[in-house]
């Protein structure tokens, strides 16, 4: 005679119903510290440096090494001229080392019309599965639609970094997630070394091309958003910030490569866009983004807004919907509000 299964059915719906539980109470109380560190950046200004110390360790290398750790000596890079790949600007490709042999590189659009007179700096940054020929439309029309183009009329230099986060059949192939765990376990992570990437980017342009002091501004789109949001909040020489389909609930988009060690107690979208506070801000959301959804964006959106008129500097914050998907929003508004809150300076 065959022995009956046991029937683990009831056992295992209490253990899923009770984890369920423990996570919500552990949300609670994550969000209840959060809020104290909001209201902590509120009150005094000198948290804003020690959460970025915080953020910077929680991220890992290469953003966290101190002033005591050995400096790596970075090898020259190089500028190569592409000429006139588009009609409405001059092309170059820069590459640079970013940290202890690691090496990237980025496109670099300056105006037509030759001139040494210094122009104020744009990090766009591309996307997920993206690279700067894509944000150019070199492969065909894309969700970025001419940003680039209208950045460049508009009268800046604009550099594109490539990060860690191209299509899988662009050769080689990459896996954006196992680096990132490959590097968590060394100590970092591969945000941190996009981050710096995007760093890179923009202290090499500036080196190499007629720059305007202080007057750098980052922008992206969906990921692109994400870093921009990031290097906004963690490095004060972008003076001005424009994110584009990402600010969300990170709880709804908890992504791997988006959580750290305890992160929902130190960071979130909200944080950050303190962090960014009183330099200039733009958010926007698609409607009908079909990645994001923007009814999980509006409670976010609410509350940097709130934030922001509590600080006393809420015009030089705009938060917008748009009526569109999961893309650069294509009236060049945002990119008016960077211009004049650089130009405006």
């Amino acid at each position: 005679m065959m022995n009956s299964p046991i029937c683990d059915q009831p056992w295992r719906d209490a253990v899923c119903n009770s984890l369920g539980a423990l996570i919500a109470r552990r949300r609670l109380q994550a969000d209840a510290d959060r809020h104290a560190e909001e209201e902590s950046l509120a009150a005094e200004p000198a948290a804003h440096e020690v959460l970025r110390r915080q953020l910077r360790a929680m991220l890992g290398w290469p953003l966290d090494v101190t002033p005591r750790d050995e400096q790596p000596v970075l090898a020259a890079s190089t500028v190569e001229s592409l000429g006139h790949v588009v009609d409405w600007a001059n092309v170059s490709r820069i590459t640079f080392e970013v940290t202890e042999g690691f090496h990237s590189y980025a496109l670099v659009c300056s105006p037509n019309t030759p001139t040494d007179s210094p122009r104020p700096l744009l990090v766009f940054q591309h996307g997920g599965e993206g690279t700067p020929a894509q944000v150019l439309n070199l492969q065909g029309d894309s969700s970025y639609h001419q940003a680039v183009r209208q950045a460049v009329e508009r009268g800046w230099t604009v550099v594109l970094p490539q990060l860690l986060l191209w299509q899988k059949e662009f050769q080689p192939p990459i896996d954006q997630f196992a680096i990132d765990r490959d590097l968590k376990q060394l100590g970092g992570s591969r945000v941190a070394l996009d981050l710096r990437t995007l760093q890179r980017a923009a202290e090499e342009t500036a080196a190499h091309f007629p720059v305007q002091e202080n007057c750098w501004a980052v922008a992206g789109l969906s990921y692109g958003g994400f870093y921009a949001l990031l290097a906004g909040a963690l490095d004060q020489r972008f003076r001005a910030v424009l994110s584009s389909c990402y600010v969300n609930d990170r709880y709804r988009y908890n992504w791997g490569d988006w959580i750290w060690f305890d992160s929902a107690r130190h960071l979130d979208d909200v944080l950050l866009a303190q962090l960014i506070h009183p330099r200039p801000l733009w958010i926007e959301v698609g409607t009908r983004d079909e990645v994001f959804d923007v009814k999980t964006a509006r409670p976010v959106l609410c509350s940097i807004v709130e934030r922001r008129k509590a600080a006393g500097s809420g015009e030089s914050l705009v938060c917008r919907e748009f009526d569109g998907g999961h893309e650069f929003c294509p009236d060049g508004q945002g990119l008016d509000f960077l211009t004049l809150s650089i130009l405006s300076r």
